[in-house]
């Protein structure tokens, strides 16, 4: 049985996040802060989707997905980091 997760074809692209988070930015006067938010949100995207088609090729689902998890996690928490 192969977990299905976040990947039913009903689940929308992850992809349009950033260009609502700049329209939101723009309207509140945070561009600069927000677009490397965008910008990051988009390497993130792209690297998991690259990641986790690798990993499903090998068989790796579900550690494929618990990597990006962590992986996310991590880099979250060290953005946050005050």
């Amino acid at each position: 049985m192969t977990p299905v997760f976040d990947k039913l074809p009903s689940t929308p692209t992850r992809v349009g996040g950033p260009t609502a988070a700049r329209v939101l930015a723009a309207a509140a006067g945070v561009f600069p802060a927000v677009a490397a938010g965008a910008l990051g949100a988009i390497a993130g995207t792209i690297a998991g989707s690259v990641w986790r088609e690798y990993a499903a090729q090998r068989g790796w689902d579900v550690a494929g997905a618990v990597a990006e998890d962590v992986a996310s996690l991590a880099l979250t928490l060290y953005a946050v980091r005050g």
